[in-house]
């Protein structure tokens, strides 16, 4: 598996406009250090959970090449994190303006909400089907006539998806679910409901009942996966009507810590920026937070539009599929390749989104409520009404199954935290569930067969060997080379291997790709059995089968290299 092919090939210098002014930078004192040129400790670490010569599961963790218990790891990498240059240099960069104005705007929005409860058809069902239904409109695009999209959906029950998917079966630690586990989502608007305590949000102008209940959704999502997770419901800046732009928070000093940004909302067409997707790159770089965001709903009428969030190199973004009729998907979901780092086809080109998940969850037992909003223009009164449903459509729901997804993980295994790039790698490996006619949606790479899969819970969960390496530009690579070999190969056995990368979003702007383009080779007894080299993608992803029981040498080989910190990471799966 190469990565995607690029459609266009360009050797012209090319440009950008900034259609808003970028995320603010702190200017309260000369002293203030860039994040993005702050050095970081050099670490590397392994975890793998692998069976034994006995046949029994076993962890093994190791840290800078010497094992340790899981305590031990916990203990010495708690003490680097709390140390971390980057992150701490960037909660002074950036202007805390973000959460004043979360004070300023918390206007009591519920004075223009009433909420009673009502009647669905779909509540206490298993199943709900909903024939012909329009799913081609976004809440901020108005619909024109060639924008209708139907499809007849499905919704399941929940836990009958986490059960097919084996998230519970292999990722459930304890019967804790997410305990001690902060997830932060964006929304722009969300009302109090489902025993979850919210940070309250900014009210934006676009409010509606619509937009109340996405957010409301997204956490009902969440929550009832990993009930003993916490929820962190973050603001917006109200830039315009109907343009919010997502602004996540360092959350290293909350508690628990927040590990986890989900953003399920999307933008329409009408609105492209680049300063978000730099902005949310250099967030994930310096504060190494898991940013995951939806692919969007626009994908067959609007061209693959994805919104600014989701095109972030270091986020994961997400596809949806049809939970029934063999895993096809949402025509609507989208899965092209954009451009880096606009919308007018400049730039780089590459793949997004990296995963799809499942969608159109039912919660039968669910609350159903009548959401009605009152506003007032010009001295007349608008009152309108929605329904809180008891299910979710899309990549709106295919996004926080996701993030439930990753929070079970970093439960059971903490090796993960704080290192988006590995995860990244282990959902690329564990997409194992083939998606049906991939090659007909993902219309940018029909004759390559490329599109990735969904993720399965128990090749997130067992036979796994992660990686990462933390440093400065210099540091781990040995004439641009990161060689090792993998033991205990079992001949005629599958294996998927993935690396990605960090990269600070101001310096893809600036240089209009990535500044660093590595390579994965896996080489057998000399032979190659397999080799990824996509110049344009920040991961790199292989699938073959062993030809004898001799160790795997592996080669991660630096390319291109135009500055920029070493977080790189990797993931080995054999395939059960």
């Amino acid at each position: 598996v190469l990565g995607r092919h690029n459609s266009k090939v360009r050797n012209t210098p090319q440009a950008y406009v900034k259609t808003t002014k970028p995320m603010a930078l702190a200017k309260e004192g000369s002293s203030l250090t860039d994040p993005n040129t702050v050095s970081i400790k050099k670490t590397k670490g392994t975890f793998e959970y692998w069976a034994n010569e006995k046949g029994t599961m076993v962890k093994k963790y190791s840290l800078n090449d010497t094992e340790y218990t899981e305590a031990q790891y916990m203990n010495l990498i708690q003490n680097i994190e709390d140390n971390d240059g980057p992150r701490n240099a960037f909660k002074k960069y950036y202007i805390k303006s973000y959460e004043r104005a979360l004070e300023k705007n918390n206007k009591n929005f519920f004075n223009d909400v009433s909420i009673k409860k009502s009647t669905h058809k779909c509540s206490g069902n298993e199943l709900c089907v909903e024939e012909h239904v329009n799913t081609g409109c976004s809440a901020v695009h108005t619909c024109g006539k060639n924008d209708q999209i139907y499809e007849d959906l499905t919704y399941e029950n929940y836990a009958t998806v986490v059960n097919n998917s084996n998230l519970y079966k292999y990722l459930l630690s304890g019967g804790k679910k997410g305990y001690n586990i902060g997830i932060s989502f964006t929304e722009v608007n969300l009302f109090y409901g489902f025993g979850i305590d919210y940070t309250p949000l900014a009210i934006c102008g676009n409010a509606t009942p619509k937009n109340i209940n996405h957010g409301a959704k997204v956490a009902r999502t969440i929550k009832t996966i990993v009930p003993r997770a916490t929820l962190y419901g973050l603001t917006v800046s109200c830039t315009t009507a109907v343009t919010p732009v997502a602004v996540p928070i360092d959350g290293y000093d909350k508690v628990p810590k927040i590990y986890i940004g989900n953003h399920s909302y999307g933008r329409g067409l009408d609105h492209y920026d680049i300063s978000e997707s730099r902005f949310i790159d250099d967030f994930v770089y310096n504060t190494r937070t898991i940013e995951i965001a939806s692919a969007g709903n626009e994908g067959v009428k609007r061209f693959g539009h994805l919104s600014e969030v989701a095109r972030g190199v270091n986020v994961i973004s997400v596809g949806a599929v049809h939970n029934h009729n063999n895993l096809t998907y949402h025509q609507t979901s989208s899965w092209v390749n954009p451009h880096y780092p606009d919308y007018a086809n400049e730039g780089i080109e590459y793949t997004k989104p990296e995963i799809a998940n499942y969608s159109d969850l039912l919660f039968p037992k669910a609350d159903v409520f009548n959401v009605t909003m009152a506003t007032t223009k010009d001295g007349k009164t608008t009152t309108t009404t929605e329904k809180l449903t008891p299910f979710f459509r899309q990549t709106s729901s295919a996004t926080p199954y996701t993030t439930a997804s990753v929070a079970l993980l970093l439960d059971k295994y903490p090796f993960y935290r704080w290192h988006p790039e590995v995860v990244k790698a282990l959902l690329l490996t564990s997409s194992i569930r083939s998606i049906t006619g991939a090659e007909n949606h993902d219309k940018d790479n029909k004759n390559f067969k490329v599109a990735m899969g969904v993720p399965d819970g128990r090749a997130l969960a067992q036979y796994n060997r992660s990686r990462f390496w933390n440093g400065n530009n210099k540091e781990h690579f040995k004439n641009e080379k990161i060689e090792f070999d993998e033991t205990g190969i079992t001949a005629g056995t599958r294996y998927r291997i993935a690396i990605a990368w960090l990269s600070s979003g101001s310096d893809v702007v600036k240089y209009e790709k990535l500044p660093q383009n590595i390579n994965l080779v896996v080489k057998q007894e000399g032979v190659t059995l397999a080799k990824s080299e996509s110049p344009n993608n920040p991961f790199e992803l292989v699938d073959f089968v062993a030809k004898s029981s001799k160790p795997l040498k592996i080669t991660i080989e630096r390319k291109d290299n135009l500055g920029g910190r070493v977080l790189l990471g990797y993931n080995l799966l054999e395939v059960h």
